[in-house]
């Protein structure tokens, strides 16, 4: 039970992508996702959802979850099966008989409660989370930190599965594009402006980005960087970059055309838990990063051996402008970089991990079946 479908990165990331291998395990999938990619594109465009669409997605989701699942081992679902409603409703994904319950974090999904403005929002936020994760047979996150934050919210073990990630076609483009940049420059024109690069979505562009808009113009200005954004449409307009269209065909080529990537963030709740994926897909590709040191970015990066870490806007600006100065010291930290997310990013590990958990989840329901169920 996904939230989208493969437009939606975190469904794509988290669930789709590892279907192939977890069929090769041994398992097989219905894949029934809330919104469908219309949804998704509408929303990446700043477009009002449709009423009418939204609540027949959910009337068919509880109506699956009141009369079409008896026939599943296990439910894998996506951060809750029912988005915004409370637990009176969430918990018929926990009725499910013999049916286990696997839930997938990949960020601070609750702080999104508690940061609305109308109380009874957050009320429901701050009941729904800790029971759906006490009720759980098995919970997943997408980074340590974020696991931790889970576990004093559900007083449970929380499994931490890191993204999947397929190395060797990043390391090809990656071969490639190197290649490219080898070719020879006009002795007059003087050095290229180093390319600044950046993945994400409209809504985290806006997010993430326009804070860090000023300096970014200023170093273009200066003729020392060019910013390069996939996936932010028009979203902060005043940020001079090239902006190219996110597609999933494409995008493992594009972070090919990045020296360096980015990631700043301004250190919200729902910051500290960000896995770091726009971050990783730059590793992957060779490319050394530059980074807020909020969360997980401070575990992902190590300092100086395979990017950088930094706690405002002036430090951005000094290591950007260092790593334009020093070619070699790109490369030698994209090397670095690559080869930080051999031992927990390999897609065969986040595989066989997520395996292991749904096998275990799947021997504790049945556990429970034949024994005491579980409390309310």
């Amino acid at each position: 039970m996904t939230r989208y479908g493969r437009k939606g990165a975190s469904s794509r990331i988290r669930h789709l992508d590892l279907i192939p291998g977890l069929k090769e395990a041994g398992f097989d999938f219905t894949v029934l996702p809330l919104l469908d990619n219309r949804a998704v594109e509408r929303f990446y465009a700043g477009q009002p959802r449709l009423k009418g669409p939204l609540a027949l997605s959910y009337f068919k989701r509880i109506s699956t979850l009141l009369s079409g699942m008896a026939r599943y081992d296990l439910i894998w679902i996506e951060k809750e099966a029912l988005p915004w409603l409370p637990w009176t409703l969430e918990r018929l994904a926990y009725r499910l008989g013999g049916c286990a319950t696997v839930v997938d974090f990949d960020d601070n999904w609750h702080a999104h409660y508690e940061q609305q403005r109308w109380g009874f929002v957050r009320r429901m936020g701050t009941e729904k989370f800790p029971k759906l994760l006490q009720r759980a047979d098995a919970v997943t996150a997408a980074n340590p930190v974020l696991g931790l934050t889970l576990e004093r919210l559900g007083g449970r073990p929380v499994d931490v599965i890191f993204n999947g990630v397929d190395l060797e076609r990043y390391a090809r483009a990656a071969s490639i594009s190197r290649d490219t940049s080898q070719e020879p420059q006009c002795v007059t024109a003087g050095p290229k402006p180093m390319r600044i690069g950046w993945i994400g979505t409209p809504t985290t562009a806006r997010q993430h980005l326009a804070f860090a808009a000023p300096l970014l113009n200023q170093l273009k200005a200066d003729g020392i960087g060019e910013t390069i954004l996939i996936g932010a449409g028009e979203a902060v307009p005043e940020l001079e970059a090239q902006r190219l269209d996110w597609s999933e065909e494409t995008e493992v080529e594009n972070i090919g055309r990045f020296d360096v990537g980015i990631m700043p963030l301004p250190g919200s709740v729902f910051d500290q838990g960000k896995s770091g994926w726009k971050l990783v897909q730059c590793m992957a590709g060779g490319r050394p990063v530059v980074a807020s040191s909020v969360g997980f970015n401070s575990e992902l990066v190590v300092e100086g051996h395979n990017g950088f870490l930094v706690s405002d806007l002036d430090q951005f600006d000094q290591r950007l402008r260092q790593l334009a100065s020093d070619h070699e010291l790109r490369w030698r930290m994209g090397e670095a970089a690559q080869a930080s997310l051999r031992a927990r990013y390999s897609m065969d590990v986040t595989v066989k991990r997520t395996a292991d958990v749904f096998r275990r989840a799947m021997a504790m329901s049945s556990a429970r079946s034949t024994g005491t169920p579980r409390g309310r």
